[in-house]
């Protein structure tokens, strides 16, 4: 017998570590509070990923499967827009020069197939450094001053001030 399955809009592997983007889990604790990330991290694997695989000018999921999420247990101060305590979907506009970092209040989400802007909580432009050393798999973190994307030759950094 064979059984086929065809999947409309993407199939979705039940289990996270099986995937070929891992589930990844950062943290960081500071001042008796956590600031974490969960993400699926695709590989670049010797794709030429800004502008290709992950296209200019349109919103990106931030990583693979699920929206990436983002849980800060305070108020905190990014690049100077407060983003209040909670959950929230971390999506991306890459772009040539300029970037916008999206903090949606709709966490809990696929991709960004049903990504809507009016949910966002803050949008915040940075500009991109190009790094020489590749950055095989993405890494999303909060470090106790910045909040960090890596990925393949680009690095995307936001000062990062927890609010007491």
């Amino acid at each position: 017998m064979i059984v086929l399955t065809i999947c409309m809009g993407g199939c979705r592997n039940s289990d996270p570590n099986t995937r070929p983007s891992p589930l990844r889990k950062d943290s960081i604790i500071i001042n008796n509070k956590l600031y974490k990330t969960e993400y699926s991290s695709p590989s670049v694997r010797k794709r030429k990923i800004w502008g290709e695989l992950e296209p200019y000018n349109q919103v990106w999921r931030t990583g693979a499967n699920d929206a990436t999420i983002i849980e800060v247990q305070t108020d905190i101060r990014l690049s100077g827009q407060i983003l209040p305590m909670g959950k929230y979907a971390f999506f991306t506009i890459p772009g040539q020069v300029n970037w916008t970092m999206i903090f949606n209040k709709e966490w809990e989400q696929w991709g960004a197939y049903n990504y809507n802007e009016e949910k966002d909580e803050i949008r915040i432009k940075v500009k991109p450094e190009w790094l020489s050393e590749n950055q095989e798999k993405l890494e999303i973190y909060f470090t106790k001053k910045e909040f960090i994307l890596r990925w393949e030759f680009i690095k995307v950094a936001v000062p990062f001030e927890v609010l007491d």
